[in-house]
């Protein structure tokens, strides 16, 4: 993990844990991982890690997004905030199994992610309080014209940093 700030260090964490469960990858390959943080942009500056024209073998799809968050908020010395991510799995399929596949997979992998997130150091310090699932949500989409099952994995992550060690 190259960088040191902390919205991508978390990013980079849950792609970190997707990828250390091996059934996750053999199901979605990194070609199916849309990446959008600047360590997975290989090619150029600003590309697009999404496909203009897909095929059937381009599902199951996963990516990891922000969703927005709350704060900040200072209380006495110590700047407070959420940041809410979420995993999308777009099946490309409208049979469940597919996508159900995936999803239980992203389960098992994310399952012991407050301790990854919680060990995450920014300036030396900790600066992870809480993780929890925000809700799931499975619906069914049209991705680049393929008809099928979306699945939105959404949680949040309490941060907190010492407001003096903020400005640049």
């Amino acid at each position: 993990m190259a960088t040191t700030n902390p919205f991508l260090l978390v990013h980079q964490t849950l792609w970190t844990l997707l990828n250390a469960n091996a059934a996750f990858v053999s199901l979605v390959p990194e070609g199916r991982q849309i990446d959008y943080s600047p360590e997975a942009d290989d090619t150029s500056e600003g590309q697009n890690p999404d496909k203009e024209a897909m095929t059937t073998k381009d599902f199951p799809q996963v990516r990891i997004v922000t969703i927005g968050g709350t704060g900040p908020t200072e209380s006495s010395n110590t700047t407070f905030l959420r940041r809410d991510f979420a995993v999308q799995i777009d099946s490309g399929t409208r049979l469940f199994e597919h996508g159900m596949e995936v999803e239980w997979e992203v389960l098992r992998a994310l399952s012991n992610w407050t301790t990854s997130m919680t060990a995450l150091l920014w300036n030396s310090k900790s600066f992870v309080d809480d993780c929890s699932l925000l809700q799931s949500r499975d619906k069914m989409e049209s991705v680049k014209g393929f008809v099928g099952w979306t699945t939105l994995w959404a949680g949040s992550i309490a941060m907190h940093f010492t407001t003096s060690n903020l400005p640049p």
